[in-house]
């Protein structure tokens, strides 16, 4: 076994594309850091979702070295915004808001492939996996992290600052004893990949008692979402592959869309979980440990990624700076802030609108909240510049 130090600068603790590019950054400043994962990251299977990383995501990876110049993913350039009836809509193009597109496509094994080859190469970065976490204690001067390994026993860490990024069921924050708000929008999503051929755009489509949304993955697959009150989307996931593809093209036919049955399908509640980012002395969480958005608007990554790149820049300057990195300034991420105005501007919303997301739920909601509307009309694929 490679010998390894247990005494670092930072500790994180969750090995995703948050973790691992949190990770990643800190090292890029000198800062010796512990990568740690309860799964053995180079046993991980080609599962997973397909994510739409914002223009401004990948040229923040790219600034960091960690994704090539062009990205390799498939690109977004338009999105179609539409009323079911044809009545009221728009077109989002990525040439209008000053961009070459709105995003890139890339399936979320593919992008931990690549942060892992980074993170294997990177010399003051260890990674710690298949080790388990299971203590976690804080004093004023340093964090003490217990892992444990079936076959190497159990080890403790020290560091003077822990990150959580270790997803919604958060270890980290249950072991601080800290809450979750969460934000029940009394709707689920039924999300599934098809065989697709169309025009290569996003397309939402408002309809009655909720939303279809369309996003092209590849040049002959795209991932569709559809929202329904809670229990509606029980009875769609029961009909066979065929049915169900075939209840979509009907809605879609007006936009020349087709579809054909491939892929498996999931149901999701449409929810906002949050926690504030600082959770005790010298532990800081991040991504959907801190807050979750599923699956409104494809923005999670996204939004975590933005946290990551405020947290990293600010760490690094108080490292830069000789000063304590590890004593948390509470408001460090309250300028991205703004960015859930859009997503209390949909709760408020969805009392108004008899918890269906439709386009009179966007309407009061762009009315009401200028914010919001700048937000889903054109900040939506590019938070960084929010």
């Amino acid at each position: 076994m490679e010998k390894k130090s247990s005494c670092y600068d930072v500790i994180v603790l969750g090995a995703g594309p948050v973790g691992m590019v949190a990770a990643l950054s800190l090292c890029r400043v000198g800062l010796r850091c512990a990568l740690i994962d309860r799964k053995d990251l180079k046993a991980e299977s080609g599962q997973g979702r397909f994510l739409m990383l914002s223009k401004a995501s990948v040229t923040w990876l790219q600034q960091q070295g960690l994704l090539p110049v062009p990205d390799p993913f498939w690109p977004l350039s338009q999105a179609l915004i539409v009323r079911q009836d044809c009545s009221e809509g728009f077109r989002i193009a990525a040439q209008e808001v000053g961009l070459d597109r709105l995003g890139s496509m890339v399936h979320e094994a593919y992008l931990k492939k690549i942060l892992l080859q980074h993170c294997l190469t990177q010399p003051l970065l260890d990674l710690w996996y298949p080790w388990a976490l299971t203590n976690l204690t804080h004093t004023l001067k340093e964090v003490t992290v217990s892992l444990q390994n079936e076959q190497l026993g159990s080890q403790n860490l020290t560091a003077a600052l822990c990150i959580g990024a270790d997803g919604q069921n958060s270890w980290v924050k249950r072991l601080c004893g800290h809450w979750t708000h969460r934000y029940d929008f009394g709707q689920q999503a039924l999300s599934f990949s098809a065989g697709y051929r169309g025009p290569e755009e996003a397309l939402e489509l408002f309809l009655n008692q909720g939303c279809l949304g369309v996003l092209p993955l590849s040049k002959h697959t795209a991932g569709v979402i559809w929202m329904h009150p809670q229990g509606m989307t029980d009875h769609l996931k029961q009909l066979s592959p065929q049915a169900l593809v075939q209840k979509v093209n009907h809605l879609v036919a007006p936009y020349h869309r087709r579809f054909w049955p491939k892929g498996a399908r999931g149901i999701y509640p449409l929810r906002w979980d949050r926690s504030p980012p600082v959770i005790a002395p010298r532990v800081l969480i991040l991504g959907e440990a801190q807050q979750s958005v599923h699956p409104l608007l494809g923005q999670g990554l996204n939004i975590a990624l933005l946290q990551t790149a405020k947290s990293v820049s600010w760490i690094a300057m108080q490292h830069i700076l000789g000063r304590d990195f590890g004593v948390l300034d509470k408001n460090i991420l309250k300028t991205s802030d703004q960015i859930p105005y859009f997503i209390y501007a949909m709760a408020e919303g969805f009392q108004h609108s008899a918890g269906a997301l439709n386009w009179e739920l966007f309407s009061f909601v762009a009315e009401k909240f200028p914010v919001a509307k700048n937000f889903f009309l054109k900040k939506a694929c590019c938070p960084f510049d929010f």
